[in-house]
Parts: structure tokens; C-alpha cells; sequence
């Protein structure tokens, strides 16, 4: 409950209106929240009205004003900002109490210079100021509270400084009676937290920094002026992802796209402090590079498995002698991941010219990068590309799943590589056969052979339509007998 400590009145045609010199809007932590506001309030007591500044500078932290102001509790991410320089408008109502309020203002963060904020973590330069708006509405729809609330927060930043946002790889995923989801993928056995791969949690990256202002256009106001940039927003009571980066203009920044801990400069000057050092062939360069395996379709087993054959006969086992056979059974495990192939999907650090940036059908900001992409199937190993668009505003690769994500090639033919991964000229070999894999032409020049279906989070890999697959048998006579598989 709101009190006043000290009042004074104002009435008007419409209703009433007190000034006052202090409220306290509760306690918190043992501490008084004072609040220096304008008090309204209608003829028949029922709402009133409150807009004013927080009274005194303490350590009242964001999470547990918005919990003490009607119960409400933020969602996970939203970090505890230190409030300064608040300002707020409350409204009460003798119906639902704190039907609605705003906090509007700058704070700092107790968290050190990086922080988790709703899926991302952020590091700010040094000299970075935080404004941030938090709304909250109730209302009563019959019997049923309703609430609806709003988190944004702006940054400001100095021009001589660069923003990185990281995040776990991801990819949007629309549920019907939802909104867009962010679906992290994970792969447990990447290594990273070293100094040249980011741990898992911040595997891809983005840096910001202002582009340089002209030196002749250069004041003295400008040269400590800040820029502002509009970091996140997210719907509260929503299980939606929150919307990152609103209102990007990407023609005011230099930015760096970062994967496995390699920087890919996008636009006008090089961000401050990225590094020029993607590899111009990754994953088929003979060295160790570092591979980001998605968790579905990935399994165990065997490199190949040779043709069935028929099983002996075998006399019945007495009784006396089943006890003798346990070790068979205890072993069935092991025989059992032997009579699959294994599979894994893979991706790689991307050619530096395979990284760009492109607008969206929406008029926001996407980084256009083709991964490239290993698939692996028992010993058959194909070295493919996974070309997808990252979009900044749900800092997440964008997936239209009905369509799912084509897997292409800029030949038309897949071969199979040597160790120092070069192609080479013959085809697969696999199950005691010949297999030669072709792709479909596209618009842009390069070949479709798969698709990794997504839709409803049943993955598979299915042949792309117009692609074909010509599967040899060559032991049976001189002339092998060829077999041709489409729409598989």
C-alpha cells in the first residue's frame, strides 16, 4: 500500500489532486521506498494516481522493486539493475491494486562488466549508460486478472568504444499458439573455454562499433558524445523470445560476426579489436579445425556393415548349460551398435567471403552465412555447405521449418576426400556398393543435394527434389548393374 508522509491538496472539477512531498511505496530489504510524486486520485477513492522520482539514492535493485509493486516477478535473464534517476507513474485501484506502472530511468549493473540478458551475454565498453522501461497493465475480464508487460532497455554508449553480444547457437521455431521461439542447440562435445573457442554459451558473437566520424566533422561535443542503440525488448507473461537490437541501423556500425572463436569483419571499418582470421578453407584444409556437431540425428555406430548373411544352424542349448552363455547376453550391447552405421551433422568455421550482411523481406538486418557443413553417414563423409541467414533482431539463425534447410554444394557431384581433404575421383563405397551422389542446379549456381527437415522436430535428412543418387553393383559381372534413386 501507497502512504503518504506528507500531503497537501489540490481539488479540481474532475476530481482531486494532492501534492506531497514523499511517499512510501513499501519496504524493502528492511529500507523505505520513498517515492517524491504527484498524487491524483478520483472522487470515490476507488483509483489514484502517482507520478514523481524516487526519493533517495540506495541500493534498491530492479527485481525487487518490480516484486514488491503488486507481486510481480520478472522473468529469468532480466539482470538486477541498481536504480538511479527513476522515474515512475503508478496507478492503484481498490479492485486489483496496482493495476498499472512505469519505471523509466538510468541504472548501473552490479554484475561486472559482462552480464546474461535474456539469452544473450552482454560485454559493455567502459562509460556505458543504461536507460531501461519497465510497464506493467492489470485489468479484471470478469473474473480473470489479465496482465500485460513490457522490458526494454536502451544502452548508450561512447563512439570510441565497441558492444559484443554472444549467445548459445540458435535458431528460431514458431509453436502454434505461441509466439517465435529462440531453440538452442548444444553440442557436449565441443571444446571450448579456451582462449581460441569461446565457451558453448557464447559459441556465436556479434561486435559493435561505431563507425569513426570524419575528422573534420569531429567538435569537442562530439568527441565524448554517446550513441544509442535499443538492445532488447521482450513481452512479458510471454513465452515468446524477446526481440533484440530494435531499430538497427546497420550503416551506422562496423560489425564483426564471431563463430568458434573466429572474427569475420562485415561492413565499412573493422570493428576495434577483431581479428582478420577466418580460414579460406575450413573443413577441407587437413587441419584439426573445430566442428560444432548438432544433437539431433547424431549417434553411434558402425563405419560399415558388411552384407546379411545366413546364420548357422545351432543346436538348442540345454538347461544345464544357459548359465555358461551369460557373457553372450552381457555383450548384446555392443553387438547391437555395430548393426547401425553412425551419423552426425557438423559445422564448420566459414570462408571469409561465404559471411555477409543482407536486408530481410522486413527491412531488418541478417548476416548471410554458408556454413560449411559435414555430413557423415558411416564411412560415407560428405563435405557440403549449409547456407542459412542470422537474423540480428532474434539473434538466431532463421528457419522457415515446413521448408526446412538446404544442404548444397558448388559441384554438382559429391566425392569423397583423402586426409588432407582433396577430393577424389571415384566414387563412395559403402554396404559392398558404388554410390555416386548428384545434385539439382539452383538459381545461385551451386547444387542441391539434401534437406535437413526440422518441421515438428522430426530431423531427417531427405535427397533433394531433382537430385539423384546412382548406386552400383559391380561384383556380379563385368558390367555393373547400376541402380538410380530419386525423391528418397
Amino acid at each position: 500500500m501507497v502512504s503518504p508522509i506528507a500531503t497537501g491538496s489540490d481539488a479540481t472539477s474532475s476530481g482531486k489532486s494532492i501534492q506531497a512531498q514523499a511517499y512510501i511505496l513499501g519496504s524493502l530489504g528492511g529500507v523505505d521506498i520513498r517515492l517524491f510524486a504527484d498524487y491524483s486520485q478520483d472522487f470515490n477513492g476507488r483509483q489514484a494516481r502517482y507520478v514523481g522520482e524516487l526519493a533517495q539514492e540506495s541500493a534498491i535493485g530492479l527485481l525487487g522493486l518490480a516484486s514488491k509493486l503488486g507481486g510481480f516477478t520478472l522473468p529469468t535473464g532480466i539482470p538486477d539493475l541498481l536504480l538511479s534517476d527513476l522515474r515512475i507513474e503508478l496507478e492503484t485501484d481498490s479492485t486489483v491494486g496496482v493495476k498499472a506502472f512505469s519505471f523509466t530511468g538510468r541504472s548501473t549493473l552490479a554484475l561486472g562488466k559482462k552480464f546474461d540478458l535474456l539469452g544473450l551475454t552482454v560485454e559493455p565498453p567502459e562509460g556505458v549508460v543504461f536507460a531501461f522501461a519497465l510497464t506493467r497493465t492489470v485489468r479484471l475480464v470478469g473474473q480473470t486478472r489479465e496482465t500485460q508487460g513490457q522490458f526494454a532497455l536502451t544502452l548508450s554508449m561512447p563512439r570510441q568504444s565497441q558492444l559484443k553480444l554472444s549467445s548459445a547457437m540458435a535458431w528460431t521455431r514458431e509453436i502454434p499458439g505461441l509466439e517465435t521461439l529462440r531453440e538452442l542447440q548444444n553440442d557436449e562435445d565441443l571444446q571450448t573455454g579456451s582462449d581460441e573457442s569461446p565457451p558453448s554459451s557464447e559459441l556465436v558473437g556479434l561486435i559493435l562499433a561505431p563507425k569513426a566520424t570524419p575528422s573534420a566533422d569531429i567538435t569537442e561535443e562530439s568527441a565524448v558524445d554517446l550513441i544509442e542503440i535499443r538492445l532488447v525488448e521482450k513481452t512479458l507473461g510471454s513465452a515468446g523470445a524477446a526481440r533484440y537490437l530494435i531499430g538497427f541501423e546497420a550503416n551506422d556500425w562496423a560489425l564483426t560476426f564471431q563463430f568458434l572463436g573466429t572474427s569475420f569483419p562485415l561492413s565499412g571499418e573493422t570493428a576495434a579489436g577483431a581479428e582478420n582470421s577466418a580460414p579460406t578453407n575450413p573443413l577441407a584444409s587437413g587441419e584439426n579445425e573445430p566442428e560444432f556437431t548438432f544433437p539431433f540425428l547424431k549417434s553411434e555406430g558402425a563405419a560399415d556393415l558388411k552384407p546379411a548373411e545366413r546364420p548357422a544352424q545351432v543346436a538348442p542349448t540345454p538347461p544345464s548349460a544357459r548359465t555358461a552363455n551369460a557373457t553372450q547376453t552381457a555383450n548384446s550391447a555392443n553387438k547391437s551398435k555395430a548393426s547401425k552405421l553412425g551419423q552426425a551433422i557438423s559445422v564448420g568455421r566459414p570462408s571469409l567471403s561465404d559471411v555477409s550482411l543482407t536486408p530481410t523481406e522486413a527491412g531488418e538486418t541478417a548476416i548471410k552465412i554458408a556454413f560449411p557443413a559435414k555430413i557423415k553417414v558411416g564411412s560415407l563423409e560428405f563435405s557440403t555447405k549449409l547456407p542459412v541467414s542470422f537474423a540480428l533482431g532474434s539473434f538466431a539463425i532463421a528457419v522457415h521449418h515446413p521448408s526446412g534447410i538446404e544442404i548444397r554444394s558448388p559441384e554438382a557431384q559429391l566425392k569423397p576426400t583423402d586426409k588432407d581433404g582433396k577430393p577424389q575421383d571415384r566414387p563412395f563405397d559403402l554396404f559392398g556398393l558404388e554410390w555416386q551422389f548428384f545434385g539439382a542446379p539452383t538459381d545461385e549456381g551451386d547444387y542441391h543435394h539434401f534437406t535437413l527437415v526440422t518441421q515438428d522436430f522430426n530431423y531427417q535428412i531427405q535427397q533433394a527434389p531433382g537430385a539423384r543418387i546412382e548406386v552400383a553393383y559391380a561384383k556380379a559381372s563385368r558390367d555393373p548393374i547400376v541402380f538410380l534413386v530419386e525423391d528418397f
